[in-house]
């Protein structure tokens, strides 16, 4: 964002009010008197309408005065609530696919066989990134008609591809400085290289002559797309009369990150997009009769992965699991968990029952207390709850987290 090149213009993008909708028209004219404007106009792939200023809030004040027409035919049109409930539709019935290899039907019947029985369901909706800096680029030209693009990339790779056909030049003369981001987290990195393609889409539309910065408004990151994917599980876990689990019976239902991308060959096997059920289908607790499904249902606008990607969702179903298993049980929700981490030679499971100990030594809180811990990219996050909810049912003594 702190990035000024002389003679720079600022762009922002008038998007449809629905993803996928195409501009149709425009009428600028309640803008051409605002100080700043430049001017305005459809993107060639027809996904916006860029306006061109001399700063960002003339843009803003340009882009809010200029009205559009849009075709809506191929636009997302369903609701939050509409996409909520084909998910937990796709919860009641038969998965797609099988994601591990736990014969689910032995499993539901070692559960019908149970002496108790927990089951759950969650929700978790399309989350946007909303990074500390809004996204933004600024693209140039030199005089021997190389590009230039001042970007905070996480994955530089795909730009310089998409950059390649865009501006119909080898890789070597498309120049990618990588800047430091605001915060990203995931939305930095996309197969698509969408910001990206937008600011090349609308420096092609000038002369060239002056660079052109792209800047997404803190309400284009909540609008704009790339969310953090909704997903549903369903579980149903038996324990036997001592307490011990004796089947886990789980379902995911939601929308691939990767399928439809380059890297679904590599994350993508049986169907089953392993971003979807990491954290679940790879858990480090040794659990009896663990039997997992999955079945994809119809992405809403685009999705994108969110910092931990899969373990966004899968972490706290599998914790929030485990701790109503030990209450079940009459169990400590610690000791509980340590009991399906003893694998000797398991390096995974010495490593989470170490984190869990620290936490536990450090907190001083004693037994009962909340604790959950998950592991993404190798290390391992642990979290230690003290709060109202816990006090009320005896866990713990006060608020705190750790």
């Amino acid at each position: 964002m702190d990035v000024h090149l002389p003679n720079q213009m600022v762009v922002l993008i008038k998007r449809p009010p629905s993803r996928g909708a195409l501009a149709v028209s425009f009428d600028d004219s309640a803008a051409q008197d605002m100080q700043g404007y430049l001017h305005s106009a459809v993107l060639p792939n027809k996904a916006g309408i860029a306006i061109y200023a001399e700063n960002t809030w003339a843009a803003i004040q340009a882009r809010d005065a200029v009205e559009a027409e849009w075709d809506l035919s191929a636009a997302e049109t369903r609701s939050s609530d509409e996409v909520e409930a084909e998910i937990r539709a796709a919860l009641d019935a038969e998965p797609e696919f099988r994601a591990n290899s736990t014969d689910p039907d032995a499993v539901a019947a070692d559960i019908k066989g149970a002496e108790k029985t927990i089951e759950r369901t969650f929700y978790f909706p399309l989350l946007a990134h909303a990074p500390m800096e809004p996204l933004n680029c600024t693209i140039e030209q030199t005089e021997d008609g190389d590009i230039v693009l001042h970007d905070g990339a996480q994955m530089p790779t795909a730009t310089h591809l998409a950059y390649q056909e865009i501006f119909g030049l080898p890789q070597e003369r498309i120049h990618i400085k990588s800047m430091f981001a605001g915060g990203s987290f995931g939305r930095r990195a996309t197969p698509s290289a969408d910001y990206q393609v937008e600011a090349a889409l609308a420096f092609i539309m000038t002369d060239r002559t002056r660079p052109v910065k792209l800047v997404w408004t803190r309400e284009d990151d909540i609008q704009g797309g790339y969310y953090r994917p909704a997903f549903g599980h369903k579980v149903r876990i038996g324990l036997d009369a001592k307490g011990a689990i004796i089947g886990w019976q789980h379902q995911i239902a939601g929308q691939s990150v990767m399928k439809g991308t380059p890297f679904e060959q590599i994350v993508v096997h049986n169907g089953v997009d392993h971003t979807s059920v990491e954290g679940a289908v790879d858990t480090a607790y040794s659990i009896p009769g663990f039997a997992l499904g999955l079945t994809d249902t119809q992405k809403a606008t685009s999705v994108l992965w969110w910092r931990s990607i899969g373990h966004a969702h899968t972490a706290y179903v599998m914790e929030t699991m485990m701790d109503l298993a030990a209450k079940a049980a009459g169990a400590d929700p610690l000791e509980y968990r340590l009991a399906y981490l003893a694998g000797a030679n398991n390096k995974n499971q010495q490593r989470k029952s170490a984190a869990l100990k620290l936490a536990a030594d450090k907190a001083e809180l004693g037994q009962g207390a909340c604790r959950s811990c998950a592991g993404d990219f190798g290390p391992y996050v642990l979290w230690h709850l003290c709060c109202a909810c816990c006090r009320s049912l005896g866990q713990c003594g006060g608020r705190r987290a750790d």
